[in-house]
């Protein structure tokens, strides 16, 4: 290496960023090859596979509740299985890597939304704007996503989760609905809890 440094005291990361919009049949394979061609067991301290799959807004989903596929969590599980070293795993938790303002009109247009990771893929609530003739309070639509949310299949499950016990002290009317910020709290802290379970 340039600084004179051993690969084996070096901790690789290989950032693929936005897989959300790639077929998995083509991206699969590919990532597959091309960790087996360049890396070797043993070469580097250790070897990540960072992606991102989390939608970065929801303008392209329809009101109400969808599922988005958590495609960086399915390309990580079929390298991981198919590597003859150890395939540590890294995203972007409940954000994605362009962190570039959406245009204003946007924003005037945007939904009080919510986003819950489950096995496999996100569960996300779509709401209504806050304003205009058909405008929901911010309040009334996270209380709603809280009912929402509990009474899910895929719901808690995990041993420790401050997003889980939030979300259920909205619903019970313990805790006060939050904001957009409490609810990427929410989400994060869902996310990153369901991976740290998760990860052998």
């Amino acid at each position: 290496m340039a600084r004179g440094w051993s690969t084996k005291d070096v901790d690789l990361v290989v950032n693929l960023k936005e897989v959300q919009g790639l077929d998995p049949g083509l991206l699969h394979p590919v990532v597959v090859s091309a960790l087996s061609k360049n890396i070797a067991a043993g070469q580097w301290r250790s070897v990540t596979l960072a992606a991102s799959s989390a939608p970065k807004d929801h303008g392209g989903l329809p009101s109400g509740r969808s599922t988005v596929p958590r495609r960086c969590w399915h390309v990580w599980n079929t390298a991981a299985n198919a590597m003859s070293f150890s395939l540590d795993f890294g995203d972007y938790a409940a954000g994605t890597p362009d962190l570039t303002d959406p245009p204003g009109m946007a924003m005037t247009k945007a939904t009080v939304s919510a986003r819950y990771a489950v096995d496999g893929e996100w569960v996300v609530l779509k709401g209504k704007p806050t304003n205009g003739k058909t405008g929901i309070t911010m309040p009334t639509q996270y209380k709603g996503h809280a009912a929402a949310l509990v009474a899910e299949p895929k719901f808690g499950g995990l041993p420790v989760c401050w997003g889980d016990d939030r979300i259920l002290q909205i619903n019970a009317g313990s805790a006060t609905p939050g904001n957009r910020t409490t609810w990427a709290s929410i989400g994060a802290s869902r996310h990153l809890s369901l991976v740290a379970a998760r990860l052998p």
